[in-house]
């Protein structure tokens, strides 16, 4: 469930808890919370908000967080951005000044404001609420900073990095702020945002930007070729957040300054104190831009970059990481010719002693596994399934080259094959299947799911067996009828088990795929109700569940305009806010920008992204459609697009029922 979470917080802007726990929380609240979550994924915000506040008296403090940062979210999805920043000054009125848990949170109420009411407005508002709210996160900066730059900065991603550049509006309006407020807390941001870094550094010495700045900075001097400001940008970076996300990209920002500054030796340095490794950019510099995928690829480069500068410091980097360098003959292993890829390995190894460079450890590595696994038939049924487990998770880091999870497949056919009826051989037979399945090559696993459920009819994972099969009848081989009848069986059979849940999920995707929509929602309804706690159910909550309540009350998918036109939507006050737009779509040629609000289609209001689709969904093709859009805070335009017949006939969305890809 913890990773199922982790998907759903990521999309929802909501931070789980280190460990989801809902039984913790007693019955009343396990019972709760999931419906309150259902509730507020229908859109029906408000009345979520009424289920989230009692559910505030929790046991734990980091699900009495999360479950503030859901009402939090209540007020910005239902549009009331000003009652959300009472209810955040409330919130958090004790706790401690540092904690700026809920710093986005005033800054997305604050700029909606701004977008809809404008600057003025929103000064005024700040203004009125700060005798009674005494955060500093209520800033008059936030209402300057488009919602995506923010969210931008907070992952530590750069100006350069980002690449739009910040409106005329915004930036005159953040001057503004800075001449008008010196005292406001955040004027670093400001500055930062107006690209005057020394000032920030200079002024704001303890900002936490800090780190962000001097990067940024650092970019801007390698655009200008100021490579030497470029190094005492990167260098302080560096120095001073050795255990930034970020440190690889400076490490090779400051490569790339010293390398043009004439310093190739130290260029290498700093690439081999990559935590990533750095074996693919140092091949670049030197003319190699690709993986070695042979002997005589590795034994002509090692010829033609002996005596150069820079590679005795290059010789570290074979070690630092090898998967950057190497994905010595992959066509081999996967089909099974061991012999061959040995030879190739034995070969790499040979070309590093003729030109006297120690043979990378992980060569010599590869070279003992393949050596392991063609003489195989001296393991024990638990050496086998540990090599497979090897290969599968740990040798494409280890060895340099993912193709060894191929090999996993026939190490554990081999174990099911030489000791049948053991523990280790059911156990293999499901986990061969399973990197068939990851592989696509669905007619394997199919086979091997099948001789699970015949050889081992007791077994604790023919539920999953069963249910994969299925999935492989619906998938792969058309025959819905038959898959439903896999997936019933399971529900029958093993309705407490571990893919109980799973089989449910599926028989409501054959349902929604072949337009029963009523019988797929009451599936989910069904999946919600008796496993809504479970691992998979949060998933289906947001990707099925939700999108499905308006495509059964229209009889129309929801997507439909919206996806021909390849665009992202999220919630905004003002209307539906555009969160991305695919590059050369139709959205991109009708002038369409990230970061507009929609806040009319064909004349018609939209106040919020489920209206938006529904509009979307009643227009033909080939029919245009007029949109109102908001850029900016200040700016109001009328923009068509028009989606042809052609290519709504031809491009067929499935976001409302789901991928058809397996679950993994």
């Amino acid at each position: 469930m913890r990773q199922a979470w982790r998907e759903y917080m990521a999309v929802e802007r909501l931070d789980p808890p280190a460990k989801i726990d809902l039984h913790r929380e007693g019955p009343e609240f396990e019972a709760a919370f999931p419906k309150a979550v259902v509730v507020f994924d229908d859109g029906d915000y408000r009345a979520a908000r009424d289920q989230f506040l009692p559910l505030l008296r929790t046991r734990t403090p980091a699900m009495r967080r999360l479950v503030q940062d859901y009402v939090t979210a209540t007020f910005d999805r239902a549009g009331q951005p000003e009652l959300g920043l009472g209810y955040l000054c409330k919130t958090y009125h004790d706790r401690p000044l540092a904690d700026v848990s809920a710093r986005l949170d005033f800054h997305i109420f604050l700029r909606s404001i701004a977008t809809k009411k404008g600057f003025g407005y929103v000064e005024d508002l700040v203004t009125r609420l700060r005798p009674g709210c005494p955060r500093r996160d209520l800033s008059y900066v936030w209402a300057g900073i488009p919602r995506g730059k923010a969210e931008q900065l907070a992952a530590g991603v750069t100006l350069y990095d980002d690449g739009r550049r910040l409106g005329r509006e915004d930036a005159k309006y953040l001057r503004h702020v800075i001449q008008r407020y010196p005292s406001d807390a955040f004027l670093d941001h400001a500055l930062y945002f107006l690209q005057e870094f020394d000032t920030v550094l200079r002024e704001y010495p303890n900002t936490f930007l800090a780190e962000v700045l001097f990067r940024a900075a650092g970019e801007r001097a390698l655009k200008a070729k100021d490579y030497s400001g470029a190094i005492k940008y990167f260098t302080t970076a560096a120095e001073r957040w050795p255990q930034s996300a970020h440190w690889d990209e400076t490490c090779e920002h400051l490569a790339d300054a010293y390398r043009r500054n004439g310093a190739p030796e130290t260029a290498f340095e700093w690439l081999s104190r990559r935590r990533g490794g750095g074996g693919g950019v140092v091949a670049a510099f030197l003319g190699h831009n690709e993986e070695f995928t042979s002997a005589r690829e590795v034994r002509s480069f090692l010829r033609r970059v002996r005596g150069q500068k820079g590679t005795v410091q290059m010789r570290a980097l074979f070690e630092s990481d090898c998967r950057k360098w190497f994905d010595i003959d992959r066509e081999s292993l996967r089909s099974g010719e061991y012999e061959h890829a040995l030879a190739e390995y034995e070969g790499v190894a040979e070309a590093f002693r003729q030109y006297e460079m120690a043979v990378p450890s992980c060569m010599q590595r590869a070279i003992g596994v393949l050596r392991r696994v063609i003489n195989s038939a001296h393991e024990t049924p638990a050496g086998l399934l540990d090599l497979g487990f090897y290969l599968r998770d740990r040798a494409a880091d280890d060895l340099g080259n993912s193709a060894f999870a191929a090999v996993a497949a026939d190490v554990w056919e081999e174990c099911a094959d030489r000791f049948p009826g053991t523990a280790e051989a059911e156990k293999a037979l499901y986990l061969a299947a399973a990197v068939h399945r990851r592989a696509s090559d669905y007619d394997q696993a199919a086979a091997l799911f099948r001789r699970l459920v015949k050889e081992y009819p007791h077994s604790e994972l023919r539920d999953d067996a069963l249910t994969e099969i299925g999935w492989y009848n619906y998938y792969y081989q058309g025959d819905t009828e038959l898959a439903r009848k896999y997936f019933r069986r399971v529900l029958k059979e093993y309705p407490r088990r571990n893919a109980a849940d799973n089989a449910l999920n599926w028989l409501a995707r054959t349902y929604c795929h072949s337009g029963e929509y009523d019988k797929a929602l009451e599936t989910y309804r069904r999946l919600l109700h008796d496993y809504g706690s479970g691992r998979l159910a949060i998933l289906y909550v947001r990707d099925e569940y939700r999108a499905l309540r308006p495509v059964v009350a229209t009889k129309a998918r929801r997507n439909t305009i919206a996806g021909l036109l390849e665009i992202d939507v999220a919630s905004d006050p003002a209307g539906a806010y555009l969160s991305s737009i695919k590059a050369g779509s139709d959205a991109e040629r009708a002038g369409l920008e990230e970061e507009d609000v929609v806040f009319a289609v064909n004349g018609e209001t939209v106040d919020g992204v489920e209206p938006f689709y529904e509009l979307l969904a009643a227009v033909k093709p080939g029919a245009p459609v007029v949109l109102g859009v908001i850029r900016g805070v200040d700016s109001k335009l009328e923009i068509q697009a028009t989606v042809s017949a052609e290519t709504y006939y031809a491009k067929e969305p499935e976001s409302d029922c789901g991928p058809l890809e397996p679950i993994y």
